[in-house]
């Protein structure tokens, strides 16, 4: 990390010339790097290949060195750069800097941030890193549909929602449907593209409304988002014995079978219902 402009000076020869200083100056050798070699364990395994491992000057945001594991194994090799003193560019850590390392954009926990120092030509072997994702998974795009069921026990409506989190791996998402009569961690399975979902009716005798159904998405390290749910409409459930509005009773006439073709060409009700309905007048 650059703190002058001006380096160094490395080594002065002073020769008296006739009355005169002839000063002679010769540049530093640049620093050597520090290198770095061992595990990277990211949410207690290692981490995957490909995952990016950086360090950074401790409280600044400056990296310093960065690379990705090699392996299955969670393997990495990383060089620490340094600044060179007789240059205005910044080109690395100063020697003694305290450095933060990451994986994936996490902050290791080992070795704590600030704990480790920049030593230039130091190699440093089996060196353990080790990261903890702390955030909970993100839930977002809730929906239900139909977005409306009738509480009878056989209507399904799909609930989706869409999940995303550090770890990227092992989220399981379920959701409380014991307010309309399921299960109250009813399990919502992986469809791909970070979509999770299940299908529900809503039990006879089940209260018409509009309930709030709510998530919950745990990820491998126990973090958890319980904040979001998705709103499902429950409505009474159909009768068609509801025409039977005159006597006899027991049975559909010819004009109570008419009223429910004319709630279906007012859009009371819908076809299928209206099928209810003239099937009981011919059955």
């Amino acid at each position: 990390m650059k703190k002058r402009v001006c380096g160094s000076i490395g080594i002065v020869l002073v020769t008296a010339v006739i009355g005169s200083a002839l000063i002679v100056v010769v540049a530093q050798p640049p620093p050597i790097p520090e290198a770095y070699s061992g595990t990277a364990i990211l949410d207690s395994t290692p981490a995957q290949v490909g995952t990016p491992v950086t360090v950074e000057v401790y409280g600044t945001g400056e990296e310093v060195g960065n690379t990705i594991v090699s392996d299955a194994s969670g393997s990495y090799s990383l060089l620490i750069n340094f600044d060179v003193a007789d240059t205005v560019e910044d080109e690395g850590a100063d020697e003694g800097d305290p450095l933060t390392w990451k994986i994936s954009g996490i902050e290791c926990d080992v070795p704590s941030p600030g704990t480790d120092t920049a030593e230039s030509g130091k190699i440093n072997s089996d060196f353990l890193l080790v990261a903890r994702d702390t955030t909970p998974p993100v839930v977002t795009n809730p929906g239900a549909t139909p977005p409306s069921i009738p509480a009878d026990g056989v209507t399904a409506s799909r609930l989706n929602v869409t999940v995303t989190d550090e770890s990227g791996v092992d989220v399981v998402v379920v959701i409380d449907l014991s307010a309309i009569g399921g299960s109250a961690t009813e399990i919502m399975y992986y469809l791909g593209d970070n979509v999770y979902s299940t299908e529900t009716t809503a039990a006879e005798g089940t209260t018409p409304g509009t309930y709030f159904l709510r998530v919950n998405a745990t990820d491998i390290n126990g973090n958890y988002n319980d904040t979001v749910g998705i709103a499902l409409e429950v409505t009474t459930a159909w009768d068609p014995w509801v025409y039977d509005t005159r006597p006899p009773y027991g049975v559909i006439d010819k004009g109570e079978a008419i009223d429910a073709v004319q709630d279906y060409f007012d859009d009371i009700i819908t076809k299928e219902q209206a099928l209810d309905v003239i099937q009981l007048y011919f059955g």
